[in-house]
C-alpha cells in the first residue's frame, strides 16, 4: 500500500499540518516517482507514527522472491529483501527524507 498525500497529513497531529504541508508534498512526489521506478516489486510508504519528538513514515520496496534471511538494520527491520527503502521524516516543523 502506498499512502496518499492526505493520508500522510492526517496521520500528523493537527497542530503540526500546515506548516510542513507545502515541504511534506514536494517529498511525498519524489518518493512517489521513485516508487513508480520500481513497479515489478513489492512496494509500501506508510502513514506517520510518533517516535519521541519525530513523525516517521516509512516506506520500502521489497524483491519478494529473494528468500528471508536473518538479516537486520539497527531499527530491528528485516532487510534481506529490500531493493530500496527510507523514511519521510517530520521534526520541529522540518521535514526530509533519509533512504
Amino acid at each position: 500500500m502506498i499512502a496518499t498525500l492526505q493520508q500522510l497529513l492526517d496521520s500528523l497531529p493537527e497542530d503540526q499540518r500546515e506548516s510542513v504541508k507545502d515541504n511534506l508534498e514536494q517529498r511525498y512526489h519524489q518518493i512517489c516517482e521513485r516508487l513508480a521506478d520500481y513497479m515489478q516489486y513489492d512496494r509500501h510508504l506508510n502513514t506517520f507514527i510518533q517516535s519521541g519528538s519525530q513523525w516517521i513514515a516509512d516506506f520500502e520496496v521489497k524483491d519478494l522472491s529473494k528468500p528471508v534471511l536473518d538479516q537486520f538494520n539497527f531499527h530491528l527491520q528485516n532487510t534481506s529483501q529490500w531493493v530500496w527503502a527510507g523514511c519521510i521524516l517530520v521534526q520541529d516543523g522540518h521535514v526530509s527524507v533519509h533512504t
